[in-house]
């Protein structure tokens, strides 16, 4: 699990291709979110490793 937490500011995380990832997280008056890779979406094979990010964007 990764816990990231923004104010007045950004964050980005990257992870190698086949990764689980969920995304979880509030925005206020800012935007927290995941963005698809660029390759085929659905990419994680069954079994993959699970990365959970958590979190918060504040302005």
């Amino acid at each position: 699990m990764i816990r990231a937490v923004a104010l007045w500011g950004g964050a980005g995380i990257v992870v190698p291709d086949g990764i689980d990832v969920e995304v979880r997280g509030f925005g206020v008056f800012g935007v927290f979110g995941g963005r698809e890779a660029r390759g085929p979406a659905g990419t994680a094979r069954p079994g993959a490793p699970r990365v959970v990010v958590k979190g918060l964007a504040l302005f």
